[in-house]
């Protein structure tokens, strides 16, 4: 059996099980669908809101897309739902808001939930484990092609006759909402661009996601804050000078990723090693403690605090010439921008 429509509310330009482009025009509207499957045990998948489109960032509004995705029993008594939300909302003076959630529940009762001020993918994974229970897992993911996930949540076990595996029910229910304190209208488009249904017996967990560490995090965050900016420089530019800034960046990004990398390689060997530099670091203090003992005089420990003082004002300095040496190139430009 497939996919089958069952409800549809609204002009949508398509509303398939796995895309859609809701009408610009309401504040709600609706489709819905439905499948099955004999010997259930695995329901993978991906739901993303890839764009919306809203009346002006200067009205206050908000649109929201909402995919509830159920599997229920032949009998219609055991319900596991996930429910994925996207928001966008301008607030005020052009500020936006952007907001992703994820709330599971079995038999109508929340057993996990998250949200985050971010428009992410989201990626959910429903099976048949091993010790014959649904097990659910997903993941909040900047983009799901890449398998590294902001946040992840992990082996939510249910525990379910194992009759209930042998005709289970898939219900996908895809929502528009906008709410407007104006005259303004929105869309939705959106998309579950990964889908795996699989029937057998029980298996063992069907993904491979690695988690990002902060400082990954930070680094991205960093990295794209520095990408639009320089996307809003560029617009103010002619096409000739953004000719050679482009050449000029593509060095900088291959120089940085190198940078990084090799940052990255030497902070990793430091870190997984302080404890046994911090140890010799401590023997040495206590070598230049003696010598003041033995000499009388605190001149060795005082060179060394000396020395470390030299070493950390370099260090800064070298970071005011960077500084520098950005500010004098902005400075150089800022008259092609006028």
């Amino acid at each position: 059996m497939g996919w089958t429509q069952t409800e549809k509310s609204g002009d949508w330009t398509y509303a398939d099980h796995n895309r859609w482009l809701s009408p610009y025009s309401g504040n709600y509207s609706y489709f819905s669908y439905q499948d099955n499957r004999t010997n259930f045990n695995r329901w993978s998948y991906v739901v993303r809101l890839t764009r919306v489109a809203m009346g002006g960032l200067w009205d206050i509004e908000k649109v929201q897309q909402l995919a509830g995705m159920t599997l229920v029993d032949s009998e219609d008594v055991s319900k596991i739902s996930v429910y994925i939300g996207h928001e966008i909302a301008t607030i005020v003076y052009g500020y936006v808001s952007v907001k992703t959630w994820v709330t599971v529940q079995v038999n109508d009762t929340t057993v996990s939930s998250i949200w985050v001020l971010r428009d992410m993918d989201v990626e959910v994974h429903i099976w048949r484990s091993e010790d014959e229970k649904i097990t659910i897992s997903y993941f909040l993911l900047i983009d799901y092609t890449t398998k590294a996930a902001n946040e992840v949540r992990e082996n939510i076990n249910v525990s379910l006759s194992s009759s209930w595996f042998s005709n289970v029910n898939f219900r996908e229910k895809i929502e528009k909402q906008f709410y407007t304190w104006g005259f303004v209208q929105g869309e939705i488009e959106g998309d579950k661009p990964y889908e795996v249904i699989g029937t057998g017996g029980p298996i063992g967990k069907p993904y491979n996601v690695m988690e990002r560490t902060l400082s990954q995090i930070a680094w991205e965050e960093l990295w794209n804050a520095l990408n639009t900016i320089k996307l809003a420089l560029w617009s103010l530019l002619p096409s000739s000078i953004t000719a050679f800034l482009d050449q000029a960046w593509e060095a900088i990004t291959s120089f940085g990723n190198l940078a990084w990398t090799l940052i990255h390689g030497f902070g990793v060997v430091l870190f997984s090693n302080i404890p046994l530099i911090l140890g010799a670091y401590g023997l040495y203090l206590v070598y230049l403690i003696v010598s003041c003992v033995d000499k009388g005089t605190f001149t060795p420990l005082f060179n060394h605090f000396l020395r470390m003082t030299e070493i950390l004002m370099a260090i800064g300095h070298v970071a005011l010439m960077i500084i520098h040496v950005i500010v004098d190139l902005v400075k150089w430009y800022i008259p092609v921008w006028g």
